[in-house]
C-alpha cells in the first residue's frame, strides 16, 4: 500500500533560479501533468506537507524518468540512465575525497575530471550549495552536471561506500560513544574492579575459607531475594497499569498531521492468499494519516 508520504522520491524538485520556473509549471509546460493534477497535488501537499515531485509520482501522474528528465531538458543538461555506463567511467579516486554523508546531502557524485572541469552525476540540478561544495571541494571553476534519478544516486553511493556504510552500522555507537556500546564488554575501569575484587576474594578464601563460604552463600541468597523480589513488583504494577491512554477529542483536533512519524507495518505472509484481503480491510481501517503508514 503506497501513498505519497512515505514515497523516496527525490528532492530534486529545489528550483532555485525564478526564471526558470517552479517544477509543477516545467512538467506542465512538457506535458507531463495538466493543470488539476497539479492543483490536486498542490492541495495534498498543502494539507499534507511533502515534496510536489514524489506526491505527483505516487498519485500516478508521473514516473521518475519523466520527473527527471524533465528537469534536465528544463536546464539543457544530459540525462543518464545507463547505470552501467555510469559505473564503468566514474572516477573512483574522487570518491575518495567525499564521505558518503555528503553525497547524500548534496545529492550529487563526483563522476569525472578534466584539468579543472569537474563533472558530477546530480539528483537535484542547479541547486547552489551543491555546486559552491564540489568547487570548493575540488578546486574546480567549472562544473558540468549530469542529471539522475534519486533511486539511481542512491544505489550508486550505496555500492560505493559499502564498506563504510557497514562499518558505520556495526560500529557506529562504538566510534560515538563506547562506553555505551556492547563492543566492548567491560570497559577499563569495570576490568580493574573485576581484578581487584578477584584478588580480594582468593586472599579472604586463602585465610578466611569458612567465612568467605558463609558470605558467598548469604550473597547469592539475598540476590535472588532481590530478582525475585523486583520481578514480582513488574508484574503487580503491570497488572495494575493501563493498556491504552485517554486521549481527549480537543487533544486530537489539535493534532497536526505534518508533525506525526511514520510507521512501518510489517506483514510477514507466505502462501496465505486468503488472509491478504482481511489484512489489508484491516489496515484501511487504521484511524491514521495513510502517507504517515509504510505497508
Amino acid at each position: 500500500m503506497n501513498s505519497p508520504g512515505k514515497s523516496d522520491m527525490a528532492q530534486a524538485e529545489h528550483i532555485h533560479s525564478s526564471n526558470r520556473g517552479k517544477l509543477g509549471e516545467i512538467l506542465i509546460d512538457l506535458g507531463y501533468i495538466t493543470q488539476p493534477q497539479l492543483d490536486e497535488a498542490l492541495e495534498y501537499q498543502q494539507e499534507k506537507g511533502g515534496r510536489l515531485g514524489w506526491i505527483l509520482a505516487c498519485l500516478g501522474y508521473v514516473n521518475r524518468l519523466e520527473l527527471y528528465g524533465g528537469l534536465a531538458e528544463r536546464y539543457d543538461l544530459p540525462f543518464e540512465t545507463n547505470t552501467a555506463y555510469m559505473k564503468q567511467n566514474l572516477d573512483t579516486k574522487l570518491i575518495a575525497e567525499v564521505t558518503h554523508e555528503e553525497i547524500m546531502r548534496y545529492q550529487a557524485i563526483p563522476f569525472s575530471r578534466n584539468d579543472n572541469a569537474l563533472s558530477i552525476l546530480t539528483a537535484e540540478p542547479k541547486t547552489e550549495a551543491t555546486l559552491l561544495f564540489f568547487q570548493d571541494r575540488f578546486g574546480v571553476d567549472t562544473l558540468k552536471e549530469i542529471v539522475i534519478t534519486d533511486l539511481d544516486l542512491t544505489r550508486m553511493s550505496e555500492e560505493l561506500y559499502r564498506g563504510s556504510i557497514r562499518d558505520k552500522s556495526v560500529h557506529g555507537l562504538f566510534y560515538r560513544n563506547p562506553d555505551e556500546s556492547a563492543y566492548k564488554v567491560l570497559s577499563r575501569p569495570q576490568w580493574m574492579g573485576l581484578l581487584l575484587s578477584l584478588c580480594i576474594s582468593l586472599l579472604w578464601l586463602y585465610y578466611r575459607a569458612t567465612s568467605f563460604i558463609i558470605s558467598l552463600f548469604v550473597f547469592i541468597q539475598v540476590y535472588f531475594a532481590v530478582a525475585i523480589f523486583f520481578r514480582l513488583i513488574v508484574s503487580i504494577w503491570g497488572f495494575g497499569s493501563k493498556l491504552e491512554e485517554p486521549v481527549t477529542e480537543e487533544e486530537l483536533n489539535d493534532l497536526d498531521p505534518k508533525t506525526l512519524p511514520v510507521y512501518t507495518i510489517l506483514l510477514p505472509v507466505y502462501k496465505e492468499t486468503e488472509l491478504i484481503g482481511t489484512l489489508i480491510k484491516a489496515i484501511n481501517k487504521l484511524d491514521y494519516p495513510e502517507d504517515k503508514l509504510d505497508v
